[in-house]
């Protein structure tokens, strides 16, 4: 019977026939050893970052300074990465310090203050990757928090009084900071205490109400001021450079955006498999709206589906699902299974959600394939039955 237009069907899988003895099987590899995770932070450094983070709440710098006002810290240790800061505070709601990390941090932070993505509280978590120390009121903070102010003695009474340091990563719930992370975030609250009085000082700012100025942040030139660390006859210095960040390469943008940039070789293997034309394939991404952990103690992170479904008879055709660090790459190779799986590509493909649409207009231009941006029925009715067995597992829990 000759295969009807438009309703993908799998094919069998191939099954190969050994001729010959058979192999010796190999020994199973043993699986590689885990990484060992950071150390935590000493009492020691944790005395450090509570004092300088209390200093630095005394400052109230927030009540000069916006959160466009960025200057950078290099970080002394290890890679020398830049820590572009922000002060939080101005509208008198959020109290705090983040210190963006590197370019990617930077960049993440310029694409959610230019509006370029909605400020719901995942996709805020998708792009920030920084360090904060913020200050909040008591119900926020953890037993694991107080346990450690406790252990130093620290009381704190009122709202937005008490500090709590936090390590944020790109689709991941803020979390607990190593010993590293702390002593860098120790420097950042201490390069700040040492700046933001020099705004304040500056007669031109103490009688404007503008808020940006010439000490911070991209001049003209593009470069921001970064406090660097010099040691001199065993005394580390500290000095103020003015550096342009450096640049993102194509494939860091792209990944930072979550567009899927197809090599040659790819764009080639699928037009080779293809030798039919389907119809519409509905084509999404979103976080499934329960955070996991990949095991006890790490962050929490809303994992990525991926699904493509033919948007005549509501079959799922594909679907994948992702931790935040590696889903372009993932979600492209099952977009090709499928593809090569059907041997044939859709007529048109058709999305809801910017995420979705910026994944796959490379490869839909490539291919030359219509993308139309419209509501998915089909999708929604599979989301629909796929919320209601979540509720169900949550409420036998």
């Amino acid at each position: 019977m000759k295969e009807k237009a438009g309703t993908p069907r799998a094919k069998k899988p191939f099954q190969m026939t050994l001729i010959g003895p058979e192999p010796t099987p190999k020994t199973p590899a043993k699986p590689p050893k885990k990484p060992a995770r950071p150390a935590p932070p000493t009492i020691p450094e944790w005395r450090a970052l509570y004092a300088a983070a209390i200093r630095f709440k005394e400052l109230g710098c927030w009540e000069w300074l916006c959160e466009l006002d960025m200057f950078g810290v290099r970080n002394p240790e290890g890679d020398g990465v830049i820590g572009y800061c922000s002060v939080m505070g101005i509208l008198g709601e959020h109290f705090a310090l983040a210190a963006y990390l590197g370019s990617k941090g930077l960049t993440g932070f310029q694409r959610i203050q230019s509006g370029a993505v909605a400020k719901t509280e995942v996709e805020l978590y998708e792009l920030q990757d920084c360090l904060m120390v913020s200050f909040e009121d008591r119900k926020y903070i953890t037993p694991k928090d107080y346990k450690v102010m406790r252990e130093l003695g620290l009381k704190f009474r009122g709202a937005n009084a008490w500090p709590m340091v936090r390590r944020l990563r790109p689709g991941r719930i803020p979390w607990y900071i190593d010993g590293a992370e702390a002593r860098f975030l120790t420097v950042a609250l201490e390069q700040a205490l040492e700046v933001a009085p020099r705004v304040q000082a500056d007669p031109i700012v103490a009688r404007s109400d503008v808020r940006r100025h010439c000490l911070f942040g991209p001049d003209q030139d593009g470069r921001y001021l970064v406090r660097t660390a010099d040691t001199k006859a065993g005394t580390v210095v500290w000095q103020d450079e003015w550096l342009k960040p450096e640049p993102l390469t194509a494939a860091e943008m792209a990944l930072q955006e979550g567009i899927l940039l197809p090599t040659e070789d790819y764009l080639a293997s699928l037009r080779n498999s293809v030798t039919k034309r389907y119809g519409d394939w509905e084509l999404d991404i979103s976080w499934l709206p329960e955070p996991v952990q990949d095991e006890r103690g790490t962050a929490p992170f809303f994992p990525r589906l991926f699904m493509v479904v033919d948007s005549e008879n509501g079959i799922v055709i594909g679907t994948a699902m992702s931790k935040p660090d590696d889903y372009v790459r993932e979600f492209g190779e099952e977009f090709a299974r499928v593809v090569k799986q059907l041997e044939g590509l859709p007529s048109g493909i058709l999305v809801r959600n910017d995420a979705t649409e910026a994944f796959i207009v490379p490869v839909s231009q490539a291919l030359r394939i219509p993308l139309k941006r419209t509501r998915l029925k089909q999708v929604a009715k599979i989301k629909r039955e796929l919320e209601k067995m979540l509720s169900l597992n949550a409420t036998r829990r």
